[in-house]
């Protein structure tokens, strides 16, 4: 409330693939103080997937949505 209305992202979804890949799904949301006036229509998330190459994580966004 004191810094005002903001931005954050949420875990929606991390999932651990036999293969070893790392599925990582997240979601960009909305914080709203106590006194903000604001309506926000705005937010969404994307997917995020990892896996190993040559012995380094790499990571691709595989879907991205918003709202």
């Amino acid at each position: 409330d004191h810094e005002g209305d903001y931005l954050y992202l949420r875990f929606r979804e991390l999932v651990i693939q036999e293969d070893g890949r790392i599925i990582v799904s997240l979601d960009n949301v909305w914080a709203v103080g106590k006194d903000s006036k604001v309506l926000y229509l705005s937010g969404g998330g994307f997917t995020i997937e990892y896996r190993r190459q040559n012995g380094v994580w790499v990571g691709e966004v595989t879907m991205s949505w918003i709202s």
